[in-house]
């Protein structure tokens, strides 16, 4: 395929391949190519405010939040099989914090759920750490629990710590290992309801970058409680 000469801004011709293509020709003298299975450029796009921008954004990384009635509960299939109190989305890349004015903290369990992809061979740890808790926690990897704190007590100058490990994919021509990530935090009533929980659990972009957010969908369900990869 051939860029249009620099008399011309735009074209429509038909590939070796028989699919018809409408062409246009950028100001940095590349190419947009829409066709009706997808749009390509052949180089950075460039705003008019001059920003520019190399690779499509990614999804901003968030928790399915769903709150249940009783406060007992340890796994996501009990907090979904329980009355609802309420649900959302909370927009996180690990992290969780709340305190004393989040009503539903009160005498429930709340669950949160996040599906990662992990682009290496080989497992990866992540760190939670805990500066406030009240009362129990529980986090799950793919339905399996792999820790857990009930206590009350954290200190944000010696936070309590849970290690995770994400598992990697079969060889390096697999397709990333997605997982799935379940916490479940119970507050059994009276006095402090905050809990405040840190984690770095989306790596940065970069070079090194393996662990990323999976994006919910038919396949990564919110509400696929038995999910095994």
């Amino acid at each position: 395929m051939s860029a249009p000469n620099s008399s011309t801004t735009y074209h429509w011709f038909t590939t070796s391949g028989g699919d018809d293509v409408w062409q246009v020709k950028l100001n940095n003298n590349s190419c947009l190519t829409v066709s009706e299975a997808s749009v390509k450029t052949e180089s950075v796009l460039e705003f008019a405010d001059g920003t520019t921008q190399a690779t499509a954004a990614q999804a901003a990384p968030y928790y399915y939040r769903r709150v249940s009635n009783a406060s007992n509960k340890t796994t996501a299939a009990q907090v979904w099989a329980d009355t609802l109190v309420v649900e959302d989305h909370y927009m996180s890349r690990g992290s969780i914090e709340h305190d004393n004015a989040a009503g539903f903290n009160d005498s429930n369990s709340v669950l949160y759920t996040m599906y990662v992809a992990n682009s290496s061979t080989s497992a990866v740890t992540k760190s939670f750490k805990i500066l406030k808790l009240d009362d129990d926690v529980y986090i799950r990897v793919n339905n399996v629990q792999v820790a857990a704190r009930t206590t009350t007590y954290a200190s944000q100058n010696l936070p309590l710590t849970l290690n995770i490990s994400i598992p990697g994919k079969a060889t390096s021509s697999s397709p990333s290992k997605v997982s799935r990530i379940d916490i479940i935090k119970n507050d059994h009533g009276g006095g402090d309801h905050e809990f405040e929980m840190y984690c770095l659990l989306l790596d940065r972009p970069g070079a090194n970058q393996k662990i990323t957010f999976q994006e919910f969908n038919d396949t990564y369900a919110e509400n696929d409680t038995t999910y095994t990869p």
